[in-house]
């Protein structure tokens, strides 16, 4: 088990034998002097990029299997609304309010024991309130398979996309991250962000969910460049920057960076690369 895990553990045995104490069943807590575990993640989950997305999605569009179909209706809905994977398996039909266009969450399932809704694209809810028909209002919802670990890493391999890659690895609860990372990319502000994440409080939504991109740290080189260096040595020293060797493609080579939009600020015009 992970350290957090372990934690976890002991500090429901150790509530569970200060419960004891409190009521004369034991003399002492056992555990009230153990010692921190370390709660260091073991490893990294990583944000699918947009066009990781992409390919995930038309490798499953184009798959013939009707199972398939329905997983795909389930991870859409994961990452337009970053609910969890148990969360997900507790919706059923009547939880969808296609005139708020969102989902009814109960407290009996989700993870901060609070009611509460969540919003979701309206195209989303369209295809949702068509697969629903013909189904009780008690009827799951969405399909997330038993074993959905296992399902996401073949589809990941049928879509040729690697589970392990520079920033971390991908598993079900990284459509959460990835989640949370599309919605601060988009420039969502950071209180609306952890509002529909549902964290209890922000420094969960920045620094266990929020995921910084190397091609967004390179765009932001890449303008702070051109504000504060000479014209003609801008483009190699950012080159440096974000780790290129020499002799390496241009920035307005660099593919990622066209993907990036920068706002154009008071006082600088951004990079023309960056702007398509």
């Amino acid at each position: 088990m992970s350290g957090k895990t372990q934690s976890n553990y002991a500090d429901g045995l150790s509530a569970f034998c200060q419960y004891l104490v409190e009521r004369g069943l034991l003399k002492e807590n056992p555990i009230a002097g153990l010692a921190d575990f370390n709660t260091t993640p073991m490893t990294q989950r990583r944000a699918m990029t947009a066009g990781e997305l992409t390919k995930f999605f038309d490798a499953l569009e184009n798959d013939p299997d009707r199972h398939v179909q329905r997983r795909r209706l389930g991870y859409e809905v994961a990452l337009a609304s970053g609910l969890r994977k148990n969360e997900l398996r507790s919706l059923v039909v009547a939880d969808l309010n296609v005139k708020k266009c969102g989902l009814k969450l109960h407290p009996e399932w989700t993870k901060n024991c609070k009611e509460g809704f969540q919003p979701l694209p309206r195209s989303l809810v369209e295809k949702l309130a068509e697969s629903a028909q013909g189904k009780a209002d008690t009827d799951p919802l969405v399909y997330v398979c038993v074993n959905a670990a296992l399902m996401l890493d073949q589809d990941l391999e049928r879509a040729n996309i690697p589970k392990m890659a520079p920033g971390g690895k991908l598993d079900f609860h990284a459509l959460r991250v990835a989640y949370v990372t599309l919605l601060l990319e988009s420039g969502i502000d950071a209180k609306t962000a952890q509002t529909l994440a549902r964290h209890s409080n922000l420094a969960l939504t920045m620094e266990t969910y929020g995921r910084a991109r190397q091609d967004k740290l390179a765009a932001a080189a890449e303008v702070i460049g051109r504000a504060i260096l000479p014209k003609e040595c801008v483009t190699s020293v950012l080159l440096k920057v974000v780790g290129a060797e020499d002799n390496a493609v241009t920035a307005y080579q660099n593919n990622a960076l066209h993907e990036i939009k920068i706002t154009e600020r008071e006082g600088f015009e951004p990079p023309s690369v960056l702007q398509r």
